[in-house]
């Protein structure tokens, strides 16, 4: 679509305006939301935005109708405005970009396809932008991507005009399956399923190792659903995290092809995954054996670092540190 933007900014300072105007835009029976004031450090619960979002935003889209007729705006749905309006009916020209999806946690496994069928009946464009690609939001392996590919594939044969997946973060040891089997359903004439691409995977990469490989990212399928199940993200993933089997099948993978130098480095390539699973365990044990000792948190930082700087020398495709501190994650604040 040729459009222009008005999405509201992501995040920054200020919070939500509660004053008596504002608030007569929400209505009481609208969706619960919670409202985050960074800078006071406060969040509390409140309803739903989105009618308060859609009045401001079919008023600019009257206005840019009328003197360009034709012509569309794009707008997130998002944040504390990502359920559906109750009272108003959103402006024709608006193009809706869902920001829902969530393959870490199984409490919002569905909501992606709950987001999308609200918002569908409104008749207007529908793009599927997620932040799914975070994942457990740390370079560590997992494969959730039977479950995003299921999800866009239904959304495929139910109106979805474009997509854009953001925080698909060069992850590729890690995470490297889940992308590219959402690669490989955007351009997917012969509707394949998951499994058929699953094959097509491990045979075209790993030669003689395919079944091999394949068990492993079989085994980190069940993992993810186990660490998913938890509720508890990264936390949960780290507590669960036993890597011994899935460097069992890996051992046995570069084994089969040993004589193969291709397929040999790229079973190298996923064993880069499970070293950071180990160099997060670790640094997660240190932290909660002595959880109010600075010190000690600021020394297996450094031995982390240490690790990351070695890792991405030897192999800077494998994972990307910068998106380390982007995930905010505790046990790496300074």
């Amino acid at each position: 679509y040729n459009a222009l933007s008005i999405c509201l900014p992501d995040g920054g300072w200020m919070g939500e305006c509660l004053c008596e105007d504002c608030r007569r835009l929400d209505p009481p029976n609208a969706p619960a939301a919670t409202l985050n004031y960074p800078r006071a450090r406060v969040s509390y619960p409140y309803v739903s935005l989105s009618d308060r979002l859609m009045t401001f935003n079919n008023r600019v889209a009257e206005a840019v109708t009328a003197a360009l007729p034709g012509k569309r705006l794009t707008m997130y749905i998002y944040s504390c405005y990502d359920e559906p309006p109750v009272r108003v009916r959103p402006h024709p020209s608006l193009v809706f970009l869902s920001a829902a999806g969530d393959y870490a946690d199984a409490n919002r496994y569905g909501w992606a396809r709950r987001n999308m069928e609200g918002w569908s009946r409104f008749g207007n464009p529908l793009l599927w932008r997620p932040n799914a690609h975070m994942g457990f939001r740390q370079p560590v392996p997992q494969n959730y991507a039977r479950r995003i590919f299921g999800d866009f594939e239904t959304f495929k044969v139910n109106n979805l005009v474009g997509t854009d997946f953001d925080c698909i973060a060069g992850q590729w040891a890690a995470s490297g399956l889940n992308y590219y089997v959402i690669a490989k359903g955007h351009l997917n004439p012969d509707r394949l399923g998951y499994d058929d691409i699953l094959d097509d995977c491990c045979r075209a990469g790993f030669g003689a190792a395919a079944e091999k490989v394949k068990a492993y990212f079989t085994a980190l399928e069940a993992f993810t659903e186990r660490a998913a199940a938890t509720g508890k993200g990264y936390d949960g993933y780290v507590g669960l995290y036993d890597g011994t089997e899935f460097e069992r099948l890996l051992d046995a993978a570069a084994e089969a092809v040993k004589d193969d130098p291709g397929p040999r480095a790229r079973v190298r390539f996923l064993r880069r995954a499970l070293e950071f699973a180990r160099a997060d365990q670790r640094l997660v044990a240190e932290w909660n054996a002595a959880p109010d000792d600075a010190a000690k948190h600021k020394a297996a930082q450094e031995t982390y670092y240490r690790f990351v700087r070695q890792q991405c020398r030897e192999d800077p495709i494998a994972t990307v540190p910068s998106s380390l501190g982007y995930w905010y994650s505790k046990y790496l604040r300074r």
